[in-house]
């Protein structure tokens, strides 16, 4: 996984399990600053319901950045099923209320 510079919403396209991602020629970036991660749901300590794959896991694991979940308020749930090696973002948006937890 690698993470692309999106100058604007409309380079996105539909990648490998239809997630939005930019195209495969946006430049590259060492170490982002903020990364928004994707998820079908979201838990009040920023935990996450993903496809599991483990693919954001892993790669934030190894980063320092700060992350973000967004997801509709109905997604927004009290506890999602976890493992031990899952990564929380740190804020969940929902456009009704933010979620924070501790930064690491």
């Amino acid at each position: 996984m690698t993470a692309r510079t999106v100058p604007d919403l409309s380079v996105l396209r539909r990648g490998l399990y239809g997630l939005w991602e930019p195209p495969e020629d946006a430049p590259l970036m060492e170490e982002p600053e903020w990364v928004v991660v994707p998820g079908l749901a979201f838990d009040r300590e920023g935990f996450r319901l993903g496809r599991g794959g483990g693919y954001y896991d892993r790669w934030l694991s190894a980063k320092t950045c700060r992350t973000v979940g967004l997801c509709h308020p109905e997604r927004l749930l009290e506890r999602v099923p976890r493992n031990q090696w899952d990564m929380p973002v740190e804020m969940v948006i929902t456009g009704v209320e933010t979620c924070h937890r501790k930064v690491r």
